[in-house]
């Protein structure tokens, strides 16, 4: 039997552990450390008949269990703040989103604390329409109807849900793709605009053919999609790693439109889950377990 304590943690602890979190400094930390350095801190193995996660940190000396796909949500959260954090111009921000899971409260919160000037989300879940051809809510944002508030960093950020892809997109200066990418045309988005592409799917050609920038979170991944088009590319795309923190700029110009492909965004990130481990270890979260 192992002496460190097992400890679990639920999706709303989770999602209270990632608010302790600078998502910028998870995402750049995990995105340029090499391949095997967290093996040094932390082990991490997936239970799938669990759907949980098992992560052994070796600095604290604890042992931790949560649940695969809340991780891996709240990681894709943490990726499209930093993206949005990169590109996104300072000022009034409106942001477009399609697919409801990206758009829960921690994720919401994580945005709108790396966009301080975001007033505005417009959400289409092109997943759960409603009766009428409306969205229904957000299935992880119980309650909400058609507009809500959420305080994430210093404003109050509203979410209005709306009917249509293109609606959601009107004039926004981040768009988001979290379940479909093929959904989107070309001329539906606003000059300047940040695209992150959160989805296993690439953009379609007219869409692309708006890109003035590709970056991507992570070209090691690239080799497990021969099929995506950044992959078949001759020159390698930018890294978005390189370009948090340091001040870089990519776009000559504000109206350039910069896609940004999270080929990460569904995997098991093992840096991120440790540093999202101790921050519920700091904030007393986990309840222990056996086995």
């Amino acid at each position: 039997m192992s002496p460190f304590p097992r400890l679990r943690l639920t999706t709303g602890e989770a999602e209270s552990a990632v608010r302790g979190l600078d998502a910028v400094d998870v995402v750049r930390e995990a995105l340029t450390m090499p391949s095997d350095a967290t093996g040094d801190e932390s082990v991490m193995s997936f239970d799938a008949a669990a759907d949980e996660l098992l992560l052994y940190d070796r600095v604290t000396r604890q042992e931790w269990r949560l649940p695969a796909s809340t991780a891996v949500r709240l990681w894709r959260a943490c990726l499209c703040a930093a993206a949005a954090r990169a590109f996104v111009a300072p000022g009034v921000i409106t942001a477009g989103v399609i697919g409801a899971d990206a758009m829960d409260n921690a994720s919401l919160v994580l945005l709108s604390r790396a966009l301080p000037g975001l007033s505005h989300v417009a959400l289409y879940d092109d997943e759960a329409p409603g009766p009428d051809g409306g969205t229904r809510p957000p299935r992880d944002v119980p309650g909400v109807r058609d507009v809500r508030t959420v305080r994430g960093g210093d404003d109050v950020v509203a979410l209005a849900l709306m009917r249509s892809a293109r609606e959601a997109l009107l004039g926004a200066d981040l768009v988001v793709l979290a379940s479909n990418a093929t959904c989107v045309a070309g001329e539906w988005l606003a000059r300047g605009t940040v695209l992150v592409n959160a989805t296993a799917q690439d953009v379609t050609d007219d869409l692309h053919k708006e890109v003035a920038h590709l970056v991507v979170d992570d070209p090691r991944l690239l080799s497990l999609a021969p099929g995506r088009r950044a992959a078949r590319m001759a020159e390698p795309p930018t890294r978005l790693g390189q370009l948090l923190g340091v001040g870089a700029v990519l776009r000559r110009h504000r109206d350039d439109t910069v896609l940004v492909d999270l080929y990460g965004a569904g995997l098991h990130q093992q840096w991120f889950v440790t540093r999202l481990c101790r921050s519920a270890h700091v904030r007393g979260l986990g309840r222990r377990c056996g086995r």
